[in-house]
């Protein structure tokens, strides 16, 4: 234990000033969500930005085997997001959380990462992704620095991310997913919970997503979707996202509309709502 404090110690001092850090129960920045016994969680190490954890947070989370449509929904929800200026709290892992991080970034928007391990291991492995992150955004993480993601350590990430994230969406995942255990841990916290058209379609992909709408969960084809439902004092955006599937070389048939991205084998173009 005594070698972990020192190592932690250690990462705390390579840090740049007001780069990273490390948060303890009880200070102002600790978040209500987690001052429950149950949690058993002492401190978060934080990477990037000091994180506003009291804010309204959402979470995508999803399949690591997502089909291309659940791909370039999570991305284009992602992209919705952004402009709304609403964080994103993710896991990282690789298909829809991906995915959704890729939209929120590219459209400006800030990320939140948690992470199952310490923040010295490069895990979920995605270097670039990570890069960008810390540019406006956070790593975090509730284990020190050194300690690496142990198979108990994701069902610990998923139940504090479940309680964290003020909504979460679900986009697509199949029967048996570790994405149940976010979704079991936000429902048991009174937290909205919203499933994406994407997780309805046909396939073994979609099981636990259809069954959690069979359940009552409401299904919602954007954020724009969801923050009518949330009602007043919710942000809305004043961009919205559609797509249209092409090459990249083939020139955008929204190309009067900007911005516009390239992902997934999909241009989305963004176009200004009167909505409120």
């Amino acid at each position: 234990m005594e070698k972990d404090v020192m190592a932690a110690l250690a990462w705390l001092a390579q840090r740049d000033h007001g780069r990273g850090g490390v948060v303890f129960l009880g200070e102002k920045e600790w978040p209500t969500a987690w001052e429950t016994e149950e949690f058993h969680t002492l401190f978060y190490f934080f990477q990037g930005q000091r994180p506003n954890l009291g804010s309204i947070l959402m979470q995508v989370t999803g399949t690591r085997r997502a089909t291309p449509a659940a791909l370039r929904a999570a991305y284009a929800f992602g992209l919705e997001m952004g402009y709304a200026g609403i964080p994103l709290l993710t896991g990282l892992s690789a298909g829809v959380e991906q995915a959704s991080a890729e939209g929120v970034l590219d459209a400006g928007g800030e990320v939140i990462a948690l992470l199952p391990g310490g923040l010295s291991y490069e895990y979920p492995y995605c270097p670039r992704l990570r890069r960008k992150i810390l540019e406006k955004g956070t790593l975090l993480s509730c284990n020190l620095p050194t300690y690496p993601a142990r198979p108990w350590s994701f069902s610990r990430k998923s139940q504090l991310s479940g309680t964290l994230a003020t909504i979460t969406v679900a986009i697509q995942y199949p029967a048996c997913s570790g994405v149940r255990y976010v979704i079991e841990a936000a429902l048991d916290h009174g937290r909205e919970v919203y499933v994406h058209a994407a997780g309805t379609e046909d396939g073994q992909e979609s099981i636990g997503s259809k069954r959690l709408v069979e359940e009552g969960a409401e299904v919602i084809s954007s954020y724009c979707n969801v923050a009518k439902s949330q009602g007043r004092g919710f942000p809305f955006p004043q961009l919205m996202v559609s797509s249209q599937r092409m090459r990249p070389l083939d020139r955008c048939p929204c190309s009067s509309e900007t911005p516009v991205h390239y992902k997934f084998g999909t241009w989305y173009s963004v176009r200004r709502t009167d909505e409120a």
